[in-house]
């Protein structure tokens, strides 16, 4: 056979190869995500912040890197320039890595505290899930971003370095750019790459960790909506431009408290929207759909809330339109978004006034969110209410004032009375001596506490003074 023959029939080979590749890579990226005869995996949300605190969905507590060198600072953030969607709630890191060579962390214990034990959480089981998901922005570009993942090796609920299992990946190869940039963007890390945890059914820990290895010193970076997922390999690992494109939600489907969206009432009270878009086995990449709403004709948006059960085919958040300002119109939208944070939205669906509450329902409102803010913000541990929303330590004049809030959320019919009673119980054990002992847990002397305390161990916080007339406050509560 000639050498020009021979050319031919490898030409014809190599063809008809690339020919089948792409045939059956096709067929790969456009196959559903789950079978229809299997129950989709719901997402386990970790963190959205939307209670104004630092805390877990499920109670679970989170905290910065306080000792030096090296220092991660944490608070929840409530301006809509910095936060998710322009609305609600992110957490915010401010790092300081003076020197090359420093790290500093944000850490999440992904189980609550166990009682009866000092530090310990229980660990949690993600054996179900096959990556873990965020949205991150920064006020500066940054690609030093560690994503550590870590796992109680002896069962004792304490992670100890050196003993337990560590695995990390840096952010930048699962980010659009490779960096953390100006705009809110989503990170998707499939738990292959973290190859070292050996039993995903005994997390502990998940942290991000700041590190300085090219004098990138001090900077701000945001967090929020924290979830681990389930989505087979061909999905976690297509490429970009293999991801099927998403139908925008259906408006003709869009409905306010199940009515038609052609018939549009005046907005009161809390309303439930809904809207039919694509589940999971229509679209393998879709990741939820978020609502949002404008009050300047469509020009910014602001989220309302995001349903990321996406095993369905209608969508669904409640909204409470701030009515405490005159009447306006409100205008609302849906948003379809993938696991990569592509996004595909719908036009304005309905432009509708908020009727204005009374002036009692004015104070009513303000009086439960004043009571929220004590309900949300005392430590589950010690009883204690922090100073602020914004995380840090607690006071005994907020703690003074919370008692009397459980009190008066009790008789409001805020919390139930029994709830009421165990957390007020909770307070008060820690101001008084238990069997035995001398002390109390909260630190004072004389009589006397300090100002400021620590909310998780009641030990006095900083340099914190003792304060005569906070400790007044404290025991009128």
């Amino acid at each position: 056979m000639s050498s020009r023959a021979l050319k031919k029939i490898f030409f014809a080979a190599t063809f008809f190869s690339v020919l089948c590749n792409v045939f059956l890579n096709t067929i790969c990226w456009t196959q559903d995500a789950v079978p229809k005869d299997k129950k989709f995996i719901q997402p386990l949300i970790i963190a959205t912040y939307s209670n104004g605190t630092a805390f877990t969905e499920f109670g679970g507590m989170t905290g910065g890197d306080e000792n030096e060198p090296g220092t991660l600072y944490v608070a929840v953030e409530h301006d809509g320039s910095r936060t998710l969607g322009g609305a609600g709630y992110s957490i915010r890191l401010e790092y300081d890595v003076e020197n090359l060579g420093e790290f500093t962390f944000y850490w999440i214990k992904l189980g609550k505290e166990l009682s009866g034990t000092s530090s310990a959480t229980a660990a949690l089981d993600l054996s179900e899930y096959d990556y873990l998901s965020f949205w991150v922005r920064g006020e500066q570009e940054m690609g030093n971003i560690k994503i550590e993942l870590h796992q109680d090796s002896d069962d004792n609920g304490v992670f100890t370095f050196g003993k337990d299992i560590t695995s990390y990946v840096y952010i930048n190869a699962y980010i659009k750019g490779g960096m953390v940039g100006l705009e809110w963007r989503k990170v998707t890390i499939p738990f292959k790459a973290f190859q070292k945890i050996t039993d995903w059914s005994k997390m502990l820990e998940l942290v991000f960790v700041v590190e300085n290895k090219s004098g990138d010193k001090k900077g701000v970076f945001y967090l929020d909506d924290i979830m681990f997922g389930y989505r087979p390999e061909d999905i976690l690992f297509a490429p970009e431009d293999m991801l099927k494109a998403m139908a925008e939600p259906v408006a003709s489907t869009f409905k306010i408290d199940g009515l038609s969206s052609e018939q549009c009432l005046i907005f009161r009270g809390t309303n439930q929207l809904s809207i039919d878009a694509e589940d999971v086995y229509e679209n393998p990449f879709i990741d939820g759909v978020r609502f949002e709403y404008s009050q300047d004709g469509g020009v910014t948006w602001k989220a309302i809330g995001t349903d990321y059960d996406v095993s369905k085919k209608t969508y669904r958040v409640d909204w409470e339109p701030n009515a405490s300002r005159p009447v306006r119109d409100y205008q609302v939208r849906a948003m379809a978004v993938d696991i990569r944070g592509n996004e595909k939205p719908t036009t304005t669906l309905i432009s509708c006034g908020v009727q204005q509450l009374t002036d009692d329902e004015f104070l009513n409102l303000i009086e439960k969110k004043a009571f929220e803010f004590f309900r949300d913000h005392q430590d589950p541990k010690t009883g204690l209410f922090a100073d602020t929303s914004g995380g840090g330590d607690a006071s005994i004049a907020s703690t003074g004032l919370g008692l009397a809030a459980l009190c008066i959320g009790a008789e409001r019919g805020w919390i139930t009375k029994e709830e009421a009673r165990q957390r007020v119980n909770l307070a008060l054990d820690t101001f008084l001596p238990a069997a035995g002992q001398e002390e109390p847990v909260a630190e004072g002397r004389y009589g006397f506490f300090y100002h400021f305390l620590n909310k998780h161990t009641g030990k006095r916080a900083g340099k914190s003074e003792i304060s005569t007339v906070d400790t007044a406050i404290l025991v009128c509560g």
